[in-house]
């Protein structure tokens, strides 16, 4: 069962599997409907197992996710609701250490331990997300206005730049390839 509670941790950032073992799985599920109460779970099962080992791709930035389940009491989570309401816009540290009634210092240092990034790729990794999904469902492509004003990147150079070192790809490419499904 860790294959398929790690496809489905997985599946909270968006997953696309392609290929020709998809119609495997479709006729699965076609199975699936026909059949009783216990061969359902049984075929949905197999088919969460079958899938978890074929090959997929993420489709967005773990930063994009609003997921900060159980650090509610943190004394984050009003920098993130911040940070999630106004990614847009430039985040000045100013507004950031108040929020968190820190000093500068010590925000960089805290933020950086409680998660294993710096408050930049964070806040690159919730832009990039949010470019992600509005190029996917084509709301606008890279040199639209859409981008201008854009997601908090100031210019299309810096957004490339953000995307390729998240997602290893420019955005042209990434275009294509969510444009091939």
């Amino acid at each position: 069962m860790a294959e398929i509670v790690s496809l489905i941790y997985k599946a909270r950032q968006g997953i696309a599997f392609r290929g020709q073992s998809n119609n495997h799985i479709i006729e699965m599920a076609k199975k699936m409907v026909k059949s009783s109460r216990h061969e359902k779970v049984i075929i949905l099962l197999d088919i969460l197992a079958k899938l978890a080992r074929m090959k997929y791709e993420i489709l967005s930035s773990q930063g994009f996710i609003d997921s900060f389940e159980g650090i509610t009491k943190s004394r984050m989570t009003p920098v993130y609701d911040y940070v999630m309401n106004n990614f847009k816009e430039e985040i000045k540290l100013e507004a950031l250490v108040e929020i968190a009634n820190m000093d500068p210092s010590s925000f960089s240092r805290y933020f950086s331990n409680f998660n294993k990034k710096t408050f930049t790729q964070f806040v690159n990794e919730i832009r990039n997300g949010f470019a992600c999904k509005m190029l996917i469902e084509n709301k606008c492509n890279i040199s639209n206005e859409c981008f201008d004003p854009d997601p908090g990147f100031n210019n299309i150079s810096n957004l490339n730049r953000v995307f390729k070192d998240i997602k290893k790809m420019c955005p042209s490419e990434y275009i294509k390839l969510h444009s091939m499904k």
